[in-house]
């Protein structure tokens, strides 16, 4: 069996472009799709929220309230 296509969007502090893209991707993909999409930075402040002028152009589209700011760690 195949594992299931992981999709890491990363960029430096995961609070705007890379955590918008997770939401959006996820979003357009759905569940059924089994694809995975992840975000993370390489210098993110952990448990920092996402933009506010982000979440806004996204918040009608995605369930910005489940997304956190993971930091880019060994295992993605």
């Amino acid at each position: 069996m195949t594992p299931p296509l992981t999709v890491l969007m990363v960029c430096t502090g995961n609070v705007c472009r890379s955590p918008a893209a997770e939401l959006l991707l996820n979003h357009a993909l759905g569940p059924e799709t089994g694809i995975r999409v992840h975000s993370a930075g390489v210098q993110a402040p952990t448990g920092a929220p996402i933009w506010a002028p982000v979440e806004m152009c996204i918040r009608d589209r995605c369930d910005v309230d489940a997304a956190f700011v993971p930091h880019l760690r060994g295992e993605h």
